[in-house]
């Protein structure tokens, strides 16, 4: 095979391999972090957490700032887990979203799915091999996941700073194996071989050289490739990648090599690329509001690789959906330097059945560090002045724009302010530091939002 592979070919088939494994490649990265490395938590840990996320957390791109996180890493094939929760009162969102090792969401739970009220109850989730198919077993709902191990969020919402109540129900959600509360005897499984991965907070160290591939491979044995795109595999196979495949750099030559990394970087610039442009209408990118999971088929893996980039392990649509503004109204790339507002007429606030938010994310796709600590905005936040046409004007600026607008800013970065390396890993990308970007949450979106749609308003440049 390495005989008669061209250049061509594994440039080809190096671009194509980048786009399907990044999401792959980083949930590794993260499982590795989080689950394996000594330290963590481990599998089959629900780990809560009743606080809010902030410039100092750095591991997850694109993080929100409205709700608390339950996570667990879960190893389905020795055996089932239970996970519990308690009665929730309906008016506090939560929800738990189930996470394949592609990084598909296939399965939640939460106020959507109860129609906003829940009496206690109990969900069994079953690896791809479970040979029951009963929707319902010992009085659980059972959840399929269809690879051995998943990724499991929960979100729960903090409502006015009310972080005892949140950690009060976050008590109650409890990760149980089967056979801790059955007589189910687990299985016996080989102990798996990990790689060690890089912290995600230099994830370019993953996904930067061709030792992506390795984590590529690792990552295929605990997910088992749709029907639809085994054909993927046999173009990847050209350059050992896959299934059961074994990748060694070294195996290649010289001119090889460099194909491969070539590959990789047009496919990085090309997921880059997509993200930030495309079907734009006042400065703001909304994605198919029709897409109910990612990644199903194959046209959906460059917008998975996209999804994983701008912030992995987001929601699908149905639950929430994320208007991203990187340009102003005029289509100019936004800027700390400048001013902006964001004017909302009653008829154009954001149509969430739940809530909505809107949140200020640097270069390093992060939250911003500020004088007042704010680092998004909503029809909840302390003191947020509405007009009396009911109508909503959002100040969003480095400057502190003066004690009668102060509750309705949302705070830039500054052109000066120091800042991480971003996601490439260089330290000098050519981003200016104060370039921003915002994004819109709207948890429930209406049934008429997706459907039809919905435009937010275009962030408007003021003179100074």
């Amino acid at each position: 095979m390495q005989a008669s592979l061209t250049v061509d070919q594994a440039r080809r088939a190096a671009y194509s391999a980048f786009i399907y494994g990044l999401p792959m490649v980083e949930n590794y990265v993260l499982m590795y972090d989080k689950a394996v490395k000594e330290g963590s938590v481990g599998f089959n840990v629900l780990k809560s957490e009743a606080r809010l996320y902030s410039p100092a957390d750095r591991d997850v791109v694109t993080p929100n700032n409205d709700t608390a996180y339950s996570m667990a890493w879960m190893e389905l094939r020795p055996e089932p887990l239970s996970l519990a929760v308690p009665s929730i009162p309906a008016n506090r969102y939560w929800s738990f979203q189930f996470v394949d090792y592609f990084t598909n969401n296939f399965e939640y739970v939460g106020r959507r799915t109860f129609n906003d009220s829940i009496a206690a109850a109990e969900f069994l989730i079953v690896p791809p091999s479970w040979p029951n198919k009963a929707k319902i077993q010992d009085g659980r709902e059972v959840i399929f996941a269809p690879s051995d191990i998943i990724f499991v969020i929960g979100r729960t919402q903090v409502l006015d700073d009310d972080l005892a109540s949140v950690e009060a129900i976050q008590a109650q959600y409890t990760l149980t194996p089967l056979s801790a509360v059955s007589d189910y005897q687990p299985v016996t499984v080989p102990p798996d071989h990990f790689l060690p991965a890089p912290p995600p907070s230099n994830m370019a160290a993953a996904l930067n050289t061709l030792e992506f591939f390795n984590y590529m491979n690792l990552a295929f044995t605990w997910a088992k490739v749709p029907q639809d795109q085994e054909i993927w595999m046999l173009e990847f196979a050209r350059i050992n990648v896959g299934p059961n495949q074994v990748f060694d750099a070294n195996a290649f030559s010289a001119e090889i090599q460099q194909a491969l990394g070539e590959g990789m970087a047009n496919a990085y610039k090309e997921i880059v690329d997509k993200a930030n442009t495309g079907d734009i209408v006042e400065g703001w990118k909304v994605l198919d509001m029709s897409m109910q999971y990612f990644g199903t088929s194959l046209q959906d893996t460059l917008f998975r690789a996209i999804v994983a980039y701008k912030g992995i392990y987001a929601n699908t649509p149905i639950e929430a959906v994320y208007p991203i503004a990187n340009y102003d109204a005029k289509g100019e790339l936004l800027d700390g330097d400048h001013h902006y507002t964001i004017h909302f007429t009653k008829e154009q606030l954001p149509p969430a059945q739940f809530f909505w938010s809107l949140s200020m994310y640097g270069p390093d796709q992060l939250f911003v560090e500020n004088e007042i600590g704010r680092y998004s905005i909503s029809d909840r936040t302390d003191g947020i002045q509405f007009g009396e046409d009911e109508s909503l004007t959002i100040y969003i600026q480095h400057d502190n724009p003066g004690p009668a607008k102060v509750n309705n800013w949302l705070p830039t970065p500054s052109n000066t302010a120091p800042r991480d390396a971003d996601k490439t890993g260089d330290t000098t990308p050519g981003i200016p530091l104060g370039r921003f970007y915002v994004v819109l949450r709207i948890y429930g979106p209406s049934p008429e939002t997706l459907e039809t749609g919905y435009q937010p308003p275009g962030l408007v440049l003021q003179a100074r």
